[in-house]
Parts: C-alpha cells; structure tokens; sequence
C-alpha cells in the first residue's frame, strides 16, 4: 500500500457544505498560520520560498568562514493527507481557539465518511477510516495547515530557547530557521550534534502526536562550505538523511544554481520535447496546434520564469521546436511563426 495515492471522490451534496466551511476559515488564516507557511494562503506565493532558499543555499555554498558552519534539512512528510490522526487535529483547532461547535462541526466533516474501492470498475464493500484527510476534499489544505503549524511553533520554541539557531545570509538580516510549503520543510540550523539530536526530537514528538512520518528516502541535508567532511557524514547520520546532489529539487526547481545555468535547465527543453512528441502532425490542423502550443508549451516553462532567468540559447531552442511542430508538413514561409504571439 505504500505505493498508492488514493484520491478520494467527496458525494456532491457534500461539497457545497465543505466549501462553505473553508471560505469561513479563510479570513483567520494569516492570523493563525505563521508567516513562514506559503502554501493555500492569500497573497503567499511558492516563489517566495523559492527564492528564499536559493538565497540561503547560495549562502551555505559560498561560505568559506566562521568557526561554526550551518546546514539546511530539506523534509518530506510522507502521505501527510492520510497519516493525519484526527484527534490530533481536533486538539490543534481547539488550541488555535475556534469554538468547540464549530470544531465539532469541522470534526464531523471529517470523521463520518465511509470509503468504497474501484476495482476494474466494480464497487468493493464501504469501511470506516480510523484517521486521514481526504485529498478532494475543499476543506482538508486548511486543515493540514493547521496541523502543520504545530511544527513550524515547535522549531520557534527551540530558536527562542537556544537549542537551535537559524540562518541569517548577511549582516544584520533575519535569521531564517525553517520554511514550510503544505508537506516540504526547509530547516536552516548550525551544523552541530546538538542541532541535529534536537532536530531529531522534534520530528519524533511530531510523528508521535500527529501521526505524520518523515520521508527519509526524499529528504536530504545540504552543508556550508567550510563545514568539515567528516562531520557532514556524522551529523548526516545522526538525522538518517542523506547528502544533497546537485541534481535535488526543492518544489520543482533545482536547489542549487551554479555559474552555467544551461545544464540545469535542460529538464525543461526535455519535457518540452516529450510532450511534443506524443502528438501527432498529421492528425492536427494548423489550428489545433497553435491552441497546443499557446495552451500546453508555451505555459511549460512558466514556473521556472517566474523565478530564474532562462537562458536565451535554451529560450531559443524551445521556440525551435515549437515552429518546427507547427511548421511541419506545411508549406508556409518562415514569417508565419510571428503568428504564434
């Protein structure tokens, strides 16, 4: 089962209630949930944390002194949605200081639903969950927010008591100790075994709570410059992590960025390429393919625009391929690709 993703299909009468719900939860959420979440709020972007940790990881690679280095600890929880403990949950809302009928109300949402499994198109049985949020459900993001705060208070306890001290990238900036994005956490702490035993409880007393588990295999540690190989490998082992490649990702972009940006933005032209691909020319009108490439192609690369700057020679080899596709088996002039806007 640790291979699947169920996604569940919420009855339509129920929708209407659900969605009722969460936009009466909206208003409160900057008010409850920290600044350091990005994810489902108003006016949060994930480019903010993006740019945030290219910064931070820019920081840690050009950091050549100080007596202490630093570290950043990307988590992944694991089926955040479905490990959810729902007593868990109704403790967080009612610690957050929503009314006891509205929490049983959001409660009732939650823990009343009865599951069915489609097998080859046939119906198996309905069984009760014991905890779990439903992906499709309009309410269950801001929930999980909720319960993702309890995280992000228990690493500002330990920066305010001084087992864990945060990041800050220049003179007299803000110390940045974790960001979180729904399921994926970046912690920014000293490279010490104090930190990371410290890290270590504070992830047991949140699977032990929560019922959340860390993912391991996608998690990964990134350390300055100046910190010592060997106490890399050591403190690595301390968190069962493992050592970030060049290759990692942090939500969809890659986490370092060196002098020659073209090498890693190759994945792009790669899907670009893929996708085009899987069509066919013949079968598509003159048409058909401008509205694939305006609709499909050309909003590929969107994401990576909005917060790095592409190379042109990779900008031009994607507009190469899409007036090729466009062009194909057509016997129109090169000044017809002005057309494509």
């Amino acid at each position: 089962m640790s291979h699947f993703r169920p996604i569940s299909l919420c009855n339509i009468t129920y929708k209407p209630a659900s969605k009722a719900i969460a936009n009466r939860l909206k208003p409160f959420l900057t008010l409850v949930v920290s600044e350091t979440q990005s994810a489902f709020l108003l006016g949060r972007l994930i480019t903010d944390n993006v740019l945030v940790a290219y910064e931070i990881n820019h920081y840690l690679a050009y950091k050549y002194w100080g007596s202490t280095g630093h570290a950043a600890l990307k988590l992944d929880l694991s089926k955040a949605y479905d490990r959810m403990e729902w007593s868990f949950l109704e403790r967080v809302l009612i610690r957050l200081g929503f009314h006891s009928s509205f929490v049983s109300l959001i409660c009732t949402c939650v823990n009343t639903v009865s599951y069915s499994v489609l097998l080859s198109g046939q119906k198996f049985g309905y069984f009760h969950a014991q905890r779990g949020l439903r992906q499709g459900d309009p309410l269950s993001p801001y929930l999980f927010l909720f319960c993702a705060e309890v995280l992000s208070n228990l690493v500002s306890k330990m920066e305010a008591a001084g087992e864990l001290k945060g990041v800050a990238v220049s003179r007299g900036g803000p110390r940045i100790s974790h960001l979180l994005f729904a399921n994926v956490t970046l912690n920014c702490f000293q490279a010490s075994a104090e930190a990371m035993r410290c890290i270590r409880c504070i992830l047991g007393v949140l699977e032990a709570t929560s019922g959340l588990k860390v993912n391991f295999e996608k998690s990964s540690i990134i350390f300055s410059k100046h910190t010592p190989i060997a106490d890399r490998e050591g403190l690595a082992r301390i968190l069962g992590v493992r050592m970030e490649a060049k290759h990692d990702k942090y939500l969809g972009m890659p986490a370092v960025v060196g002098r020659s940006k073209r090498d890693l933005f190759f994945n792009v032209k790669d899907r670009v390429w893929a996708r085009l691909q899987r069509w066919k020319c013949k079968s598509l009108s003159q048409a058909g393919k401008l509205i694939l490439i305006k609709s499909v192609i050309q909003t590929m690369p969107t994401y990576v625009m909005s917060c790095l700057l592409v190379p042109n020679s990779i900008c031009q080899e994607i507009e190469g391929m899409m007036a090729d596709f466009f062009l194909a088996q057509q016997r129109f002039p090169k000044s017809s690709l002005d057309r494509l806007g």
